[in-house]
């Protein structure tokens, strides 16, 4: 033991250059925390520019979000309120169309049991379909078919909006239809009633013309005469409640007379009187068929016109019903402008 001892001292006394003495230091091993030339581990001038510029390009990220999302919520309840606005459209104008079916149903009956030769009366009633249509095609478009979404497998998104715009516009073009249309008739019966009045005026003229030249028992035309004023009395004294219409003079005076004229005709086919009056009364005869005609088609017409708006409006309620039920708007991150 005393030998090592004396080994290590003799050691240490030649190695005793090579000591490090109190007064030396030891480097530490190198640290970025205790570096303060260094930030986040980037050399100081590098830092200086950097971190400002990621911190704005930062804050102009989170700001171009924000304004995305405040635009994609407000598509979303702009999408809501017109899919609102439309759909409930639909039960305000019900009123409207029910009124105008009801009047066209109305003339319809009127025109086809008319006895006179005059216009029927017509109520009009603005059904308010162009201020839905007026809408425009682009903006259904974006409300029902680019931002509504169907749970249902077998979407009807495409075939509901068109629906809606069809049925819209053809609501709105049958309001103009329907004025042209009456008016139309209207004109057509009041020509048919001029007309009418006209000829009829003849027939009456006729007879006061040939009454001071039958005179005397021995006239050849005296009989006939006498049966022309026996049926024009006739009709005028049964008429019901002194009024004469269209239908009563065909069946009681028109009809009666060209019986008499053909019968006498045949009988004397050298009567003037009533080869005169055989004309005018072909002539009466004419303008009924045309009267008849008219009110046949006008009246068909009208009733079909109240089917075609009972149907258009039977296809609004039933895509009403669709996109109420079957569909929403999509969500912020899906709906688009």
């Amino acid at each position: 033991m005393k030998d090592t001892l004396l080994l290590a001292i003799d050691t240490i006394y030649k190695n005793k250059d090579t000591i490090l003495t109190c007064s030396e230091t030891v480097p530490l091993p190198h640290s970025t925390l205790l570096d303060n030339n260094n930030i986040w581990g980037m050399p100081e001038n590098i830092a200086r520019i950097a971190i400002p510029a990621i911190i704005t390009l930062t804050v102009f990220i989170i700001g171009q979000i924000i304004v995305w999302y405040r635009a994609q919520v407000a598509i979303q309840n702009e999408t809501k309120n017109y899919r609102t606005i439309i759909l409930n459209w639909i039960d305000l104008i019900k009123t409207s169309i029910e009124k105008q079916v009801a009047s066209c149903n109305e003339l319809s009956s009127n025109i086809a049991h008319s006895q006179d030769i005059h216009p029927e009366r017509f109520e009009y009633t603005k059904m308010l379909a162009e201020k839905a249509d007026s809408i425009g095609v682009d903006r259904f478009i974006t409300t029902f078919m680019i931002n509504s979404t169907s749970s249902k497998v077998d979407d009807k998104n495409d075939k509901m909006t068109y629906n809606l715009i069809s049925q819209f516009n053809f609501l709105k073009s049958i309001e103009h239809n329907i004025t042209n249309t009456y008016n139309n008739y209207q004109s057509q019966i009041l020509e048919l009633m001029s007309e009418w009045n006209t000829i009829f005026m003849k027939l009456d003229e006729l007879t006061l013309s040939w009454t001071p030249q039958i005179t005397g028992s021995g006239h050849p035309y005296l009989a006939f005469h006498r049966e022309v004023v026996k049926i024009s009395n006739s009709w005028i004294q049964n008429a019901p409640n002194g009024r004469s219409t269209m239908v009563y003079s065909m069946a009681n005076l028109i009809t009666p007379l060209t019986t008499l004229t053909a019968e006498e005709l045949t009988r004397n086919i050298n009567n003037e009187y009533a080869f005169q009056m055989s004309a005018i009364l072909q002539q009466l005869r004419i303008i009924d068929l045309k009267w008849r005609t008219n009110i046949d088609g006008n009246s068909r017409l009208f009733a079909d016109t109240a089917t075609s708006i009972n149907n258009s409006y039977a296809s609004l309620i039933n895509a009403k019903q669709y996109f109420e039920q079957d569909t929403k708007v999509k969500s912020i991150f899906k709906v688009r402008k």
